[in-house]
């Protein structure tokens, strides 16, 4: 019986240590050809509904999924080595409209220029935590929640829920506060603050 409790326990200890390592990265995003089609044809509309964050100008972006509010897109654009940060929020949650085939009308919240400080310290950032993802031994994914999946021209990769305190929640944290400045034109200090988190292992 001791033996059993053991193995129980060593068992449970390494399933509380995968999904913490879990949170630590991002996982490569899923391809088209292993999805299931309803959930294939839901992303590709919400791909759609957010075709401004396509755009060759575009260098990095976070497509917000969440499943009891609207879907969003936050992007930051490059134009002239002059970057603005643009943040576009579902007219309603998609995965009731994209099963109609309604058409997708997204409401831009805001759209703001920053410097080319912080552009590149995002860059750095997007940059930094994709070339880290990869699969994790256990898929942490539920039912509910949200997922944000983190994207360049060349690289994408998602985060599900991850808890405040481990590095992709503080990711997320980073893109909320990005979420915020950009809603409220308000100064940098609160993303320099989220940035400075996420330097801290």
């Amino acid at each position: 019986m001791d033996a059993l409790v053991k193995i129980l326990n060593v068992l449970l200890l390494s399933l509380i240590c995968s999904i913490a390592q879990a949170q630590e990265h991002l996982v490569p995003e899923s391809s088209i050809y292993s999805s299931i089609q309803t959930v294939r044809d839901y992303h590709l509309y919400v791909a759609r509904a957010f075709k401004k964050s396509d755009s060759s100008d575009v260098i990095l972006k976070v497509v917000s999924i969440h499943s009891f509010r609207p879907e969003s897109a936050l992007f930051l654009k490059n134009v002239d080595n002059k970057y603005s940060l643009v943040f576009l929020n579902a007219e309603s949650h998609y995965w009731k409209t994209h099963l109609n085939n309604a058409p997708a009308h997204p409401i831009e919240k805001c759209n703001i220029s920053i410097s080319n400080q912080l552009a590149l310290e995002l860059e750095r950032v997007w940059l930094t935590e994709l070339f880290k993802a990869r699969y994790a031994a256990d898929v942490r994914q539920g039912m509910d929640g949200s997922t944000y999946h983190f994207s360049t021209p060349n690289m994408a990769g998602k985060t599900w829920s991850p808890d405040r305190n481990t590095l992709m929640g503080k990711l997320v944290n980073l893109v909320l506060e990005l979420q915020k400045m950009c809603l409220t034109n308000s100064d940098t200090s609160k993303v320099y603050s989220a940035l400075e988190m996420l330097a801290v292992k």
